[in-house]
């Protein structure tokens, strides 16, 4: 599941809530000229259709000073490491199948999970209600912490990407 080119877009810092509070950036490809609602659009479809959802994990729980919506599942880090000839790591949990990802010092990383969806949010929503139980249950016996540090969710069907951030 290719995540395809970082995009870059500059805010101002009172653009965004107050520190430590914790949001979501939407961006919606649409065509140029285009009615100024087609965006909007996009967004509130409720028709089912496929999502993907991406998260990485991170070792602290720390703020950052800035907010990226470039994120590579590669790009995560952790505590927990994969064992030597492992190439694939997998769990089934509440009906859909979680996909660990290794970053190059083969720790896991992130996870993604691809499946059907009718919104933005309820695709983050069904993703974390399986995710987190599961990650506690693992942090617990490996008495490690897997923290989630960002995630995004992409709709292909409509062109719009979806990431979460806490404002710095």
């Amino acid at each position: 599941m290719p995540l395809g080119p970082p995009l870059n877009i500059s805010m101002d810092r009172e653009s965004l809530a107050p520190a430590g509070i914790s949001g979501d950036l939407l961006t919606v490809e649409t065509e140029t000229p285009g009615p100024e609602d087609a965006g909007l659009a996009k967004i509130m479809d409720r028709s089912p259709r496929r999502f993907e959802v991406h998260c990485v994990f991170q070792r602290d729980s720390g703020f950052n000073r800035e907010v990226t919506g470039h994120l590579q599942p590669e790009d995560g880090t952790s505590f927990m490491g994969a064992p030597e000839g492992a190439v694939t790591f997998a769990v089934q949990a509440q009906g859909l199948e979680y996909q660990f990802v290794l970053n190059a010092k083969r720790e896991f990383s992130g996870v993604r999970s691809s499946f059907s969806s009718t919104s933005v949010q309820e695709a983050r929503t069904t993703f974390l209600r399986g995710l987190t139980p599961m990650l506690d249950h693992i942090s617990y016996l490996a008495n490690t912490p897997l923290i989630i540090g960002q995630t995004l969710c992409i709709d292909r069907t409509n062109g719009v990407t979806s990431f979460g951030y806490t404002s710095p």
